[in-house]
């Protein structure tokens, strides 16, 4: 298989990836802007997950902006629950945090449209 070019097919992913290949991280849980919030000045991973496309691996700093612009008031605190209409734009994101065996972090956030 070809990573480079694997697209989002469903969601919830069971999976993370890169170019490279699976990487082994495990969905520990999902959170709410909060949580989000207080991993923003910590040592953290972050990716897109929007069906059709690649993950999109995001940097810090461009994360810290999209969090402000488009992420922070489009998270859903409560999955089983999404009304789409009563986020800007009609879509929204399920946030996770994913970790590996050394405890690092990986903020997933999952498009909704």
């Amino acid at each position: 298989m070809d990573f480079k070019h694997k697209l989002v097919v469903n969601m919830p992913l069971d999976n993370l990836w890169d170019d490279d290949g699976y990487i082994l991280y495990q969905r520990e849980l999902n959170i709410g802007p909060v949580e989000v919030a207080g991993f923003l000045n910590l040592s953290v991973r972050y990716v897109i997950a929007d069906c059709g496309k690649k993950l999109n691996w995001i940097t810090e700093d461009d994360f810290h902006k999209q969090w402000k612009e488009e992420i922070k008031e489009r998270i859903v605190n409560n999955p089983a629950k999404i009304y789409l209409d009563s986020f800007p734009g009609g879509f929204a994101f399920i946030a996770s945090k994913w970790v590996n065996n050394e405890k690092s972090v990986i903020l997933l956030f999952e498009k909704i449209h």
